[in-house]
């Protein structure tokens, strides 16, 4: 699975991670945070 992890701060050189996190985060963990996030965020889900 490929990875694109913004997350957190200790992201590589201020860019998003690619492969396995920097934190040791794995690809599945921040695709499901990512989902999770904008099903919180989007705002046509909101009462």
């Amino acid at each position: 699975m490929s990875m694109f992890c913004y997350q957190c701060e200790q992201v590589a050189k201020g860019e998003a991670c690619t492969t396995t996190g920097v934190c040791g985060k794995h690809s599945d963990v921040a695709a499901m945070q990512a989902f999770f996030k904008s099903e919180v965020t989007n705002e046509d889900n909101q009462c």
